[in-house]
């Protein structure tokens, strides 16, 4: 299988999801680039703290202590941590990624405590590095038994139905958007949540079907037996070389199942 993820556009996701907690954690490198330094506030996306304050909220509203999580396209598993580190009640975290690169670093941020040098962007042909510490990472996930799953993800992708289950801005890539979405249903147990987020970046090199790109991801769950419980706009910042990124608008909306 191809890897969609090159190395440029690994140190673009190591930036997005990582660089506040880098800087969290003591880390003051600057990103140095071809042509000047380069300010945090440029690189880093505020998508994925806000997001896991969404799912946070969702949760709180159901009162539950979940116990495991599904995270379909986690990249480099921000989400997964958050979540992870938040409830010391999970114990199982399935992942699928089809990336080996990045299901390769996944596993060296979270489940490798010998730290890392990892990737960010110089310019467009050129990465520099940082160092991390991944030991308190790997210590705040510890009590979740992770399965790394590299593949595609379909019906058959998990064994049993999990409390949480996450995919966000993964289905407008996918062919099926449809069927991705019908199987993180399936893989959603009874009062579990479905949190589903989509930028509509709808391009016919993905979609074996131009008629399923939607323009409001709420229409897949009009059916009976889906609580809605909140849904927001939120901005996505991915940078491709030094100097030029893309802001993105997310759209997410979390469902209970009844």
């Amino acid at each position: 299988m191809d890897d969609y993820c090159d190395k440029r556009s690994l140190a673009a996701y190591f930036e997005a999801q990582w660089l506040d907690k880098i800087r969290e954690m003591g880390d003051s490198t600057l990103l140095n680039s071809a042509s000047r330094t380069i300010p945090d506030n440029f690189v880093q996306s505020p998508f994925y703290l806000q997001v896991c304050d969404f799912i946070h909220s969702c949760i709180a509203q159901t009162g539950s202590s979940p116990r495991s999580f599904l995270e379909v396209g986690p990249a480099l598993g921000r989400v997964s941590y958050e979540l992870s580190r938040s409830y010391p009640s999970l114990e199982e975290g399935w992942v699928v990624e089809p990336s080996h690169r990045l299901m390769t670093h996944f596993r060296r941020l979270l489940l490798n405590a010998e730290g890392y040098y990892f990737p960010f962007i110089e310019s467009l042909h050129r990465q520099g590095s940082i160092h991390l510490n991944t030991a308190p990472l790997v210590r705040d996930c510890q009590h979740v038994s992770f399965h790394c799953i590299e593949s595609r993800y379909d019906h058959n992708s998990i064994p049993t139905p999990v409390d949480i289950t996450i995919c966000l801005n993964v289905i407008d890539q996918c062919e099926s958007p449809s069927l991705i979405v019908d199987a993180l249903k399936e893989d959603t147990r009874h009062g579990g949540i479905v949190f589903l987020a989509n930028t509509y970046q709808w391009q016919k090199k993905h979609l074996k079907e131009a008629s399923e790109a939607v323009n409001d991801i709420n229409q897949y769950f009009t059916e009976d037996g889906w609580q809605p419980l909140e849904e927001a706009e939120i901005p996505y910042h991915f940078r491709f070389n030094e100097r030029f990124s893309k802001l993105f608008l997310s759209h997410v909306v979390a469902y209970r199942k009844r």
